[in-house]
This record gives C-alpha cells, sequence and structure tokens, in this order.
C-alpha cells in the first residue's frame, strides 16, 4: 500500500479517535456494557500504533522503532485525556483510559517485534 494511502487512513483513524474521545457517548446508546469503553481504549491505540508505525515506514523494524511509534500513541491518548477535563464537554478524564491505551499499544508492540517478516512496509 502506497505510504500516502497509509498516512491518510492514520489520519482519518486519529480523526475516528480524537471525535468519538471528545463527543457524549450518553446520548447515543442506551445499552451499557461494563468496562466496554476500556476495550474500545485498548483497540483504537493498538490499532494506532500499528499505522504509525506503517505510515512512517521505518526502514528497519526493530525494537527501537517500536518504541517509537508507542511513546507517539500514548502521548495522543494523554492529550485526549487532557483535552476531556479543559474542553467544556461532557467527558472528563480517566486515568485507566490511559491505562487501556497503554496496554493497546504496548500490546502491538509486542506482537510488532515478534513478526518482524510479516510487518515489512513498503513504500
Amino acid at each position: 500500500m502506497p505510504r500516502t494511502v497509509r498516512f491518510v487512513l492514520l489520519f482519518i483513524w486519529l480523526l475516528v479517535i480524537t471525535t468519538t474521545s471528545l463527543i457524549s457517548v450518553n446520548k447515543w446508546s442506551s445499552v451499557t456494557v461494563p468496562h466496554l469503553d476500556k476495550a474500545v481504549h485498548f483497540f483504537y491505540y493498538f490499532v494506532l500504533t500499528f499505522m504509525f508505525f506503517g505510515v512512517f515506514n521505518f526502514p528497519k523494524n526493530t525494537k527501537r522503532e517500536w518504541r517509537l511509534a508507542v511513546v507517539f500513541a500514548v502521548f495522543y491518548g494523554i492529550i485526549i485525556e487532557v483535552m476531556q477535563g479543559v474542553l467544556p464537554i461532557d467527558r472528563s478524564p480517566q486515568g485507566l483510559d490511559v491505562v487501556a491505551n497503554a496496554l493497546g499499544s504496548l500490546t502491538a508492540w509486542f506482537l510488532g517485534i515478534r513478526m518482524p517478516k510479516r510487518l515489512n512496509f513498503k513504500k
């Protein structure tokens, strides 16, 4: 897949994460599943880490490059949580969301360094 397409997909994914993290979900759904939001956070940042790694097409599939992808994803998640606390929206920051984000990102890193040949992103 061309790098431009991967970049557009990453941008769209960031928009999805940002939008769904900064709008009130309570108005949308009457169904409540305990801790479903933590699973969603895990999934969002798992995918984000892989996408970040793929878009920037690191030349080597090393732990260093994966760590950069994890740091980016976790930092982005922290920024979103801070925005939830600062912006006048019907959302509040939660520490467990940051934990779920980090676990999703770290899981992507763990799988990514274990599958180097399958994750050979080409230009």
